[in-house]
Parts: structure tokens; C-alpha cells; sequence
């Protein structure tokens, strides 16, 4: 019988919970990140190409501002000719105007050059306008010479302020190349890492995706591959699930079921058995009874009968003694045989167990310990290890092999008894005889009906054997304990009380 390891959720790992918060929270930071480097970018992207309009503008302007300071000019071209204010009085309802579009067009610097520039242009407008617009200028009876000067000083000015302007409008245009740059090389850096931050939200995806196959779905499957031994009648195998807490819970509730349901069915199944033992034992009781009546009548007719039938009356008495025989197994297998408790040397029970041999197998006896004796009836000893020595000697199928026969001593205490395949007996010291062979093995089906009476996996007929063993043990008040498996052999153990004293 296997011993029960439930493994407890203190020992499982994290719960479904944790790992989903884990896996789920890192997951929301890597995407929340990449959504945040994705829209910087686009906001850079949207920035540049707002600087770039107002650059458009800016330049439109100083295209403005340009033919304003022609036109402006034209006209003192003309009063400087015509030596007149007359042309000027046109220039009056929009220089105001020109002004607040200079003003406008000036305060988009941005660089330190742009500023610079714009400074100067609002110096050279002050200029014009001290030079030309205030009431200090006089016209008409100018000299010539006069004239030629104000017009050189005019071509000056407006060349100046022509100069201006360009350099502004290249400063603003450069501007906006560097800030287009610088742009670009963050938008980018911003689109590489919202690259990298996605590289690692998808193998962090992966990675869940194989935990979850390999923490969840495989203990899943283990619990739902326990669930079905279960239900298919395997109440041996323990249901241990190594994985999540809830499915480890699940597993320990499970098989906490399942260990019920076997002891349910142990306890079901040994009722059963004493059932039947006390039916049999009182069957087999008055079928001997009426066994031994028959025998003594038929001795009595014996010198009744002529000579030429009595062959025939002791035919009779034979089959009724070995009906006697029969019968008084059926009360050994019931455990309500009777037998002659005394000290017995282990030796002397297995001297001869090579009798019990129905196959070419040898038969070895080793004894690796000072043994005491044990307390039983000699004979009843030496055939309940005889019915195990024969079923080993049968594993084998007609072919060579080892039975060996280890006679050993061990104390066991009431939880160990527990675990073996049948006890009646109480903690205390044991003779043991463990008889081994390297036949083919017993699957756990098989093993459940080994001591049924009269069952066999080789023919039909086979007689009580191991039942009869299972009752010397019990009415000796011993246990017996069966380990096999498919193809690895059979090791079967009978513990009978050891005498107090040696």
C-alpha cells in the first residue's frame, strides 16, 4: 500500500492571482510607456510642422516688410526729386499699419541671431522714420547737393534694411532647420525606444504565455489526468499537483477525497471480508462436522460390506477425508482455525519449503540477523509460507528463477501497521518472512484480488493459497504486506509475533 503525500499549499507556488498581477502590471507599464514615446513624437512631429508654418510666415512677412521699405522708398524717392512732402502725405493712414506688421513680424525671433537682426531692423526703422517723418525735415529749396546726399542717405538705409531683412528671414529659415533636426533625431530616439518598449511588452507576452502553459496548463492537466484515474477506480495513486496555489488547494481537497473514498472502501471491503470469513468459518465448521460423521460410518461399514465393494467404500472415505481437508482450509482462510501456540524456531519452518515448489525455480533461504522465535502453530506457519512460496515459484510460468526466502525481525508501531496491505496485529516485534521473486509482477488490480480464494491469473481451480496464508496470519494475529509492480517482481511479507523470550 502506498504511502498518501498530499502536498500543502504552503509548499505550492504563487497563487494564479500574483502571477497574473506579475506579469499583468510590468505589461501595462511597457505599453503605457511606448503609448507615451509614441505621442511625444507625434506632438514633435505636430510642433515641427508648426514651426515650419511660422516660419512660412515669418518669411511672408519680412516679404512684406520688403515692399513696405520699397514703397516706402518710392515715395521719399519722389519728395527727395520733386523736393515736395507732397508724396509722402500717401505714406501717412499706412505707416501705422506697417509699423504693428513689423512689430509682429520682429517678435517671432526665437534663436539669439533671430533677436540680434531684430533689433537691428527696429533700429533701422527708427532711424528712417527720425530721418524722414519728423518735423525737423524741410522741403523745397533744397540744393541739389542736398538732394544727392538725402539720396544716397536713402540707398543706404533701405539697402540696410533690405540686408536686414534677408539675414533675419535666413536666421528664422535656419532656425527652423535646427529645430526640424533636433526634432528628428528625438522623434527618432522617442520611435526607437517605443520600439524597444514593444519588443519587450511582446516577449514579456511570451514569456506569460509559456508560464501559463507550463504553471497552469500542465498542472491542469495533471489534476484533470487524477481526476479520471480517480474516477476510473484508482483510489491508490496519491493526486499531487505541483503548480499554482488554487489548483494545489484544489489537488490537496481532491485528494484528501480520494484517501477518504479508499478508506471507505478498505473499511467497506474488510466488513465484507469478516462477512464472509464468519459465514465460511461457520459453513466449513458443520460441512466438517458432517464430514467427520460420514468418515466414521464409513469405517463402521467397512466389515459389513463384502470384499469385492469395499474398494469402492474406501474410494468414498478417501474423497470424504479429502473433502475434511477442504473444509478445514476453508476455516484457516476464515482465520477460525485452530492452532497449537507455542515458541518456533524460523529454521524450522522453512526446512523443506522446496516442496512447495509447483516450478523449475530454486528456492533460497538467507537470515542476515539473530531472529528470534516466533509464537504459532508449526505447521500452519510453514504452510502459509509455503502457499507464498508456491504463487512465487508460479510467477516464473514453468521457467528457471529465484525464490528467496529473507527471514529477518522488525518492530512496527501502529501507524506503520497501518500502511500494510492487511494486519489484525498490534504494535510489537515481528518475525518476518519476506519471500522475493523476480517474476513478471502484479499490476494493482491484480494485487487488490491476491488473496481472494481460489483466484488465479495462470488456470482455473487453483485452490485457496495465499487466502489460506491471509488466514494463518490473521488468526495468528500478524500481518501480511504485498510490494509489486509490472515486470519488476513480487516481494510478499508475513509478520507473525515474536516470542518474549528467546
Amino acid at each position: 500500500m502506498p504511502v498518501i503525500r498530499i502536498r500543502r499549499p504552503g509548499r505550492a507556488g504563487a497563487s494564479i492571482g500574483r502571477r497574473y498581477v506579475g506579469f499583468t502590471v510590468p505589461l501595462a507599464l511597457l505599453v503605457a510607456a511606448t503609448c507615451a514615446l509614441l505621442l511625444a513624437a507625434l506632438v514633435l512631429s505636430q510642433s515641427d510642422t508648426g514651426s515650419w508654418r511660422g516660419s512660412a510666415r515669418t518669411i511672408a512677412g519680412v516679404d512684406a516688410l520688403n515692399r513696405d521699405l520699397m514703397d516706402v522708398e518710392t515715395h521719399l524717392g519722389e519728395a527727395i526729386e520733386t523736393d515736395s512732402r507732397a508724396p509722402l502725405s500717401s505714406l501717412g493712414p499706412s505707416m501705422r499699419y506697417e509699423e504693428q506688421r513689423a512689430d509682429g513680424v520682429l517678435s517671432s525671433a526665437e534663436t539669439p541671431a533671430e533677436r540680434a537682426i531684430a533689433a537691428r531692423l527696429d533700429g533701422a526703422e527708427a532711424q528712417i522714420i527720425a530721418t524722414w517723418f519728423t518735423p525737423g525735415v524741410s522741403w523745397g529749396h533744397t540744393p541739389e547737393a542736398v538732394r544727392r546726399a538725402r539720396q544716397a542717405l536713402l540707398h543706404r538705409q533701405v539697402s540696410e534694411g533690405q540686408a536686414l531683412l534677408l539675414a533675419f528671414a535666413q536666421a528664422n529659415e535656419d532656425g527652423a532647420a535646427a529645430r526640424d533636426h533636433a526634432a528628428s533625431r528625438a522623434r527618432t530616439r522617442l520611435v526607437l525606444g517605443a520600439g524597444v518598449l514593444l519588443a519587450l511588452a511582446l516577449a514579456l507576452m511570451l514569456a506569460a504565455a509559456v508560464v501559463v502553459r507550463r504553471l497552469v496548463g500542465r498542472p491542469a492537466r495533471e489534476l484533470q489526468e487524477a481526476v479520471s484515474r480517480v474516477t476510473g477506480g484508482d483510489l491508490e495513486t496519491p493526486v499531487a499537483v505541483d503548480g499554482p496555489l488554487e489548483l494545489a488547494t484544489i489537488a490537496e481537497e481532491f485528494d484528501s477525497m480520494r484517501a477518504a473514498l479508499k478508506a471507505k472502501r478498505v473499511r467497506e471491503a474488510a466488513a465484507r471480508l469478516e462477512s464472509l470469513n464468519v459465514v465460511s468459518g461457520a459453513v466449513a465448521h458443520d460441512f466438517n462436522n458432517l464430514l467427520q460423521a460420514i468418515i466414521g460410518e464409513l469405517e463402521f461399514l467397512r466389515s459389513d460390506v463384502p470384499e469385492h465393494a469395499r474398494g469402492r467404500l474406501a474410494e468414498a472415505e478417501r474423497a470424504a477425508w479429502k473433502s475434511a481437508r477442504l473444509a478445514n482450509e476453508m476455516l484457516i482462510a476464515s482465520g477460525h482455525g485452530s492452532y497449537a501456540q507455542s515458541p518456533v524456531a524460523p529454521a524450522e519452518i522453512t526446512a523443506g519449503l522446496g516442496a512447495y515448489a509447483t516450478s523449475p525455480a530454486r528456492v533460497s533461504v538467507e537470515a542476515h540477523e539473530e531472529v528470534p522465535p516466533l509464537v504459532g502453530d508449526r505447521s500452519q506457519v510453514r504452510d502459509a509460507v509455503g502457499a507464498v512460496v508456491a504463487n512465487a515459484c508460479e510467477a516464473y510460468a514453468g521457467a528457471p528463477g529465484k525464490v528467496t526466502v529473507r527471514i529477518g525481525r522488525r518492530t512496527l508501531r501502529g501507524e506503520e501497521l497501518e500502511l500494510l496491505t492487511h494486519s489484525a496485529a498490534g504494535p510489537g516485534e515481528f518475525v518476518v518472512f519476506a519471500v522475493r521473486d523476480g517474476g513478471e509482477g502484479m499490476a494493482e488490480p491484480t494485487m487488490a484480488r491476491a488473496f481472494d480464494p481460489f483466484f488465479s491469473t495462470r488456470f482455473a481451480g487453483r485452490g485457496l493459497g495465499l487466502a489460506v496464508a491471509l488466514g494463518v496470519v490473521r488468526g495468528h494475529r500478524g500481518a501480511i504486506d504485498v510490494r509489486s509492480a509490472p515486470g519488476g517482481g513480487t516481494t510478499v511479507q508475513l509478520f507473525f509475533p515474536a516470542a518474549t523470550a528467546v
